[in-house]
């Protein structure tokens, strides 16, 4: 029997952030707007700085997906500065052996929780248009396509949709 938990990273976790993000964006390189390349020439010190930096400013936070006590997915979710008080997800991954076992959905709720402890009212995240699987999870947890489909990244051929979920402090 596996057993999923999910967990806050900590500034510790740098090492196994910058694995699991590198796999990521080569299991889905359409997904994201940065590419495994790019993120592969990055420093260690850069990847550490990068979630240090992130988890100081009280602003971000990510939580990683284990399978038991394996980490296998992750978000990342920031606060932005809105009015609408809107918590963005970023990196959301799941690698292929953890998906289908509710991975997705507990990063999800995950985030919801954290928005929710941040005063949230707003989640707000992107997704490749072609992506039906990750666009299917969303709309299961309540997110709905909004606004205009714009370039995943300079040069590409594939689209982002913005998808839009509302959420009661």
């Amino acid at each position: 029997m596996t057993s999923l938990t999910i967990r806050a990273i900590t500034a510790h976790d740098w090492k196994v952030y910058k694995a699991l993000r590198l796999q990521s964006l080569q299991d889905t390189p359409d997904a994201f707007g940065s590419t495994y390349a790019e993120e592969l020439v990055r420093s260690d010190e850069v990847w550490a700085t990068r979630i240090q930096n992130a988890l100081a400013s009280q602003r971000a936070q990510i939580f990683f997906a284990l399978v038991d006590d394996q980490a296998c997915g992750l978000v990342w979710c920031k606060l932005l500065d809105d009015a609408e008080a809107t918590v963005a997800l970023y990196q959301m991954w799941v690698a292929p052996q953890a998906r289908r076992c509710g991975a997705g959905s507990a990063l999800i709720e995950a985030t919801i929780d954290w928005a929710l402890s941040k005063a949230a009212r707003r989640l707000l995240l992107e997704v490749t248009s072609t992506e039906t699987a990750a666009i299917r999870l969303y709309q299961e947890h309540g997110f709905i396509a909004t606004g205009e489909l714009i370039p995943l990244r300079e040069n590409s051929d594939l689209l982002m949709q913005p998808m839009v979920r509302l959420i009661a402090p």
